[in-house]
């Protein structure tokens, strides 16, 4: 690796240094020691967190290549250039700029760039596949593939609601149940039945918004009768609007409300899809529905959960008052939802190991404001139990321990910073562990997922990234470290580990949850618990 040449400055400039203090401070009681490690000035491991968080994006890009070659002997890089096929420069300087300029991207020199350093071969970039804005779907050309029982019974019920113009409607599925194949072969119905019909479908982000295409693609080649254009509307695609007849079109919320505001003509849907139905109340995200829909437009919104909170009964109201009041969810025969699905090896069952620390967060009068009103708590709140030195080392003591036995773990920081100190703790142990959050780049996230499902890597951290558009049938932890009073985002992250058996995934996974005593001005913080407790193993 190039770190091993760069300086310890460089090393430090680039990586979290107050939490590596916090590290050191938690590994002289944890270990036992005389003195505290000084991390801060260890150039091996600040070497190992460097090529960790930040190895495969700084390679990316140029101007970085150059920098972190300025810092390799020039005997070196003569080898390297040697290996490259390059002619020799004429001076160190020139060396650098002609190995720097190499074409970078998934070919023989990038290759072997990264093995002359010792890379894996994850850093190598995927191949620019190209994203058409516009592909053409031929008709059904796969034999059919049937549904689940409980599957049908939504599905039937779904479609006989969207034959009515205007038509609102709310499909409740818990996470790990099929909600969007499901959906697609409602959607596929309704285009089906419906000649000349427009739908778009909105999500949130660029991964949901490629899981949609793929998962549309595979459904219409099972059922799809004719010919169907389908549009990609996120990134840089944009289609033009009004949407063509026979189309599917997908949509990121933040591109639609663009267009919107930019003063694009509306896109005529005569059904549109809302993937994550709660947040349809947003001011943005109902501005975009109300633009996008046609005079006799059909709204199907897509969750896992019946509604945002089980505080705010107000807005829950409003939800299902958006949608209706209509809603369609699978049916319990008289065993419940998830004891049902768990039988049948669609869900996983789930082992729930609560994390007591005993220590006490007081939420300030603001940061009960930000609760009442974003019905979850605030990044700063967060941020202060992330820094708590004695959770994190209750925190760190448990991920050494599922470490050691070879856990395949999935864990949701609090904080970015917090994410980076428990990789961070568990690399200073020499267990594979990485970090992904909302700045790493594609490549990395690409490199570290990939290491995980494959099982080279046995615990990911993460902050805010992998709630969703993450999928990985071998998890056998879901360590969730960051408080929420969010039953939407709780039932996300529990999600992760819920593939059972029946679908490729495990038939047991254990959820642990680190349980802090916050205090405020409600009557009780354990309810998001409660509301889950169909999902754990009776005891």
């Amino acid at each position: 690796m190039i770190s091993r040449y760069l300086p310890i400055r460089e090393l430090q400039s680039k990586l979290p240094l107050p939490q590596l203090e916090m590290l050191g401070a938690i590994l002289l009681r944890v270990e036992d020691l005389n003195n505290a490690p000084d991390l801060i000035s260890n150039k091996q491991f600040l070497g190992q967190l460097y090529d960790s968080f930040h190895g495969a994006d700084l390679l990316a890009q140029h101007s970085s290549r150059a920098k972190l070659l300025e810092c390799v002997p020039e005997v070196e890089l003569r080898r390297l250039e040697h290996v490259l096929g390059l002619a020799p420069a004429s001076s160190f300087t020139d060396m650098v700029r002609t190995i720097a300029s190499i074409n970078w991207g998934n070919n023989q020199p990038t290759q072997a760039f990264l093995d002359f350093f010792g890379y894996p071969g994850e850093f190598i970039p995927e191949p620019a596949e190209p994203t058409p804005v516009e592909e053409s779907l031929p008709t059904h050309e796969k034999p059919y593939k049937i549904l689940h029982k409980y599957q049908a019974d939504v599905f039937h019920e779904t479609s006989a609601y969207l034959k009515t113009p205007c038509c609102r409607v709310l499909l409740q599925m818990p996470t790990g149940a099929g909600k969007t194949r499901t959906a697609m072969e409602v959607i596929s119905r309704f285009i089906n039945d419906n000649t000349g019909c427009r739908v778009l479908w909105l999500a949130h982000s660029e991964e949901l918004c490629d899981q949609a295409v793929d998962a549309f693609k595979e459904t219409w080649a099972h059922v799809g009768r004719r010919p169907v254009r389908l549009f990609r509307c996120w990134g840089a695609n944009t289609p033009e609007f009004p949407s063509p007849e026979d189309s599917f079109t997908v949509a990121g919320f933040s591109k639609a409300h663009r267009l919107l505001k930019g003063g694009t003509e509306r896109p005529q849907a005569d059904l549109i899809v809302v993937d994550e139905a709660h947040m349809s109340l947003a001011p943005t995200y109902s501005e975009v529905i109300a633009w996008a829909r046609s005079m006799s437009a059909r709204v199907l919104g897509l969750t896992a959960t019946p509604g945002r909170s089980i505080s705010n009964f107000d807005e829950n109201a409003a939800l299902s008052a958006f949608y209706n009041e209509n809603i369609v969810s699978i049916p319990d025969e008289g065993e419940g939802v998830i004891r049902r699905l768990q039988g049948m090896g669609i869900l996983a069952n789930c082992d729930r190991s609560p994390l007591y620390t005993n220590i006490a967060f007081h939420l300030s009068v603001d940061e009960w404001k930000s609760l009442e009103e974003e019905m979850d708590y605030s990044k700063a709140f967060l941020e202060r139990v992330a820094a708590d030195q004695e959770r994190n080392r209750i925190i760190i003591e448990k991920l050494w321990a599922l470490a050691e036995q070879g856990q395949q773990v999935l864990l949701f920081a609090a904080s970015v910073e917090q994410s980076r100190m428990l990789c961070a703790a568990l690399l200073y142990k020499k267990y594979s562990a990485a970090h992904i959050d909302g700045g790493t780049s594609k490549e990395n996230r690409r490199s570290s997922i990939a290491k995980f499902r494959r099982g080279e890597i046995g615990i990911i951290c993460n902050y805010g990234v992998l709630a969703t558009g993450f999928d990985a049938p071998n998890i056998d932890v879901v360590f969730i470290a960051r408080p929420t009073k969010s039953i939407v985002l709780y039932s996300q992250m529990l999600g992760r580990g819920m593939r059972g058996p029946a679908v490729g995934g495990t038939e047991t996974f254990t959820l642990v949850d680190v349980i802090d005593n916050v205090t405020d001005y409600s009557s009780d913080l354990d309810d998001i618990y409660e509301f889950f407790e169909d999902y754990w193993l009776q005891q």
